[in-house]
């Protein structure tokens, strides 16, 4: 066959394709080596593609404490900062260690390509009990009240099955009746901005206005109520307890909830 093709290069050189036989050249030379596709030869099927995060042995872990979570070059408090990552982030563990002064850090991956060393402390992983009483001490710690919904919606998500998820639930809504009245306060000049259009009713304005968003991204849902004059958490959480737990200490706590006026003045 390399005859052949060689006979074949000569007669084109002859004939004047003089750039022939650099591109033949290369192609015997690709087939040679097998990098040419011959038809109706496929490749071995081997399955689907084992993600990064299976082949380099990771664990999954969340930023539950962001003044901890900070992404840094070296494993010390004093290393470069490359970012810092909000609650939630997902990051996946990759090496542990200890430095000098005893404290542990995590090499994390946070993107294929974004890596860094990140304070054990900053990080909570699924499952842990340990880590789920941390997150626990976190959220009752914070004192901003959309904080405190975030931790207590990242611990529903990583700890369904936790024993003290009623105590969570009842947190989350007693700090969404308390956010209510604030979130009006925020709205209202917006809104009466945007109702001088007469596009549609001050309420529409309300259920749309952008302060909304963020929680709404948590699923922690309100409603303008027009009785009540301003906002008024819709009470999943309370739902949930009466559902779950109908006969815990925090249901009664719910029930009350439930009877109470939407919004207290």
């Amino acid at each position: 066959m390399v005859v052949h093709l060689r006979s074949r290069l000569k007669y084109l050189r002859l004939t004047g394709w003089s750039f022939l036989p650099h591109v033949c050249g290369l192609l015997v030379v690709a087939y040679l080596l097998g990098g040419v596709p011959v038809a109706g030869k496929q490749e071995p099927q081997t399955g689907e593609k084992p993600k990064w995060t299976d082949t380099a042995n990771a664990r999954r872990a969340v930023v539950a404490d962001t003044a901890l979570a900070a992404l840094r070059l070296n494993p010390a408090v004093t290393g470069r900062v490359k970012q810092r990552l909000r609650a939630g982030r997902a990051v996946y563990i990759l090496q542990s260690q200890r430095n000098r002064e005893g404290v542990r850090y995590d090499w994390v991956a946070v993107t294929r390509r974004t890596r860094g060393w990140i304070d054990h402390r900053a990080l909570v992983r699924i499952g842990v009990e340990a880590d789920a009483m941390r997150l626990l001490k976190l959220m009752q710690a914070e004192s901003n009240e959309f904080d405190r919904l975030r931790l207590a919606c990242l611990f529903l998500d990583l700890f369904p099955k936790s024993p003290h998820k009623p105590e969570v639930l009842l947190d989350l809504g007693q700090t969404a009746d308390r956010e209510a009245p604030a979130l009006t306060r925020r709205a209202e000049r917006r809104v009466r901005e945007a109702a001088t259009s007469q596009n549609t009713d001050e309420k529409t304005y309300f259920d749309n206005d952008s302060g909304l968003d963020r929680y709404n991204r948590l699923g922690v849902v309100f409603r303008y109520d027009e009785t009540g004059a301003g906002y008024a958490y819709d009470g999943w959480a309370y739902r949930e307890i009466l559902r779950l737990y109908p006969h815990s200490p925090q249901a009664q706590l719910a029930r009350e909830r439930r009877t109470a006026p939407a919004r207290q003045k």
